[in-house]
């Protein structure tokens, strides 16, 4: 069965790997500027949202990609952009829901089951990254390392998250994206753990979206929460 991956939800206990072509921004949409704490992302609902996707499934891992080359659409594909917050639709058209991999991105959904709303939202406060560590020769590179990692932890994750939350706040008050089973994917949800970088995919079965998380070959789902 095409995408059997996905339907396996939580028992998917592979490395996921996803790759979409494309980028966010798109000239024929007129994005609209949301500031909100240290970030401005620009937003707007995707019409063009579908795709075509072929799967390739290898012992541990499974990659995505979206062709370029036309053809007849099987799956929603949201695209990233820095300094962009797209959203789109998910409906009963395709079976499958795709996403570029997030790296320190969050991920918004709201609405019901059969039709929620997906946000895919990049931004790079320049104050998540004051006070990082800088090395100089004379230092212990194990040292260094924990420095590092304490600064990630304690303040640019910490950060970071924030920053999304309130760009949330602003969107759910324009009613940009309903309250209706909101939920959020911040960086500290996904990478606090040591993780590089989480892969998110929906399924619909029986008429309802479920949405899901894979970090370091572990896979949980998160909507409806």
């Amino acid at each position: 069965m095409a995408f059997d991956w996905a339907m396996q939800g939580a028992g998917f206990s592979g490395k996921l790997t996803i790759k979409t072509m494309g980028a966010a921004a798109d000239s024929a949409i007129t994005w609209e500027d949301i500031v909100s704490n240290h970030a401005t992302l620009k937003f707007a609902l995707r019409s063009n949202n579908e795709g075509v996707i072929t799967e390739t499934v290898l012992p541990t891992e499974t990659t995505v990609s979206l062709s370029p080359s036309g053809g007849s659409a099987n799956a929603y594909t949201l695209p990233w952009q820095v300094g962009y917050a797209p959203m789109i639709k998910l409906g009963p058209k395709h079976p499958i829901f795709v996403t570029p991999n997030l790296n320190g991105c969050a991920i918004f959904v709201g609405g019901d089951a059969a039709s929620p709303s997906v946000i895919h939202a990049n931004c790079q406060p320049d104050i998540a990254d004051q006070g990082v560590p800088t090395y100089s020769s004379g230092d212990d590179p194990i040292v260094f390392g924990a420095r590092v990692n304490e600064f990630y932890q304690k303040w640019k994750l910490p950060i970071w998250s924030d920053v999304y939350v309130a760009l949330a706040s602003k969107l759910l008050a324009g009613s940009r994206i309903t309250d209706t089973n909101f939920t959020m994917l911040l960086p500290r949800d996904y990478l606090a753990g040591g993780a590089s970088y989480a892969s998110v995919f929906g399924s619909r079965a029986s008429g309802s979206w479920r949405l899901f998380v894979n970090v370091q070959g572990k896979t949980r789902q998160f909507w409806p929460a």
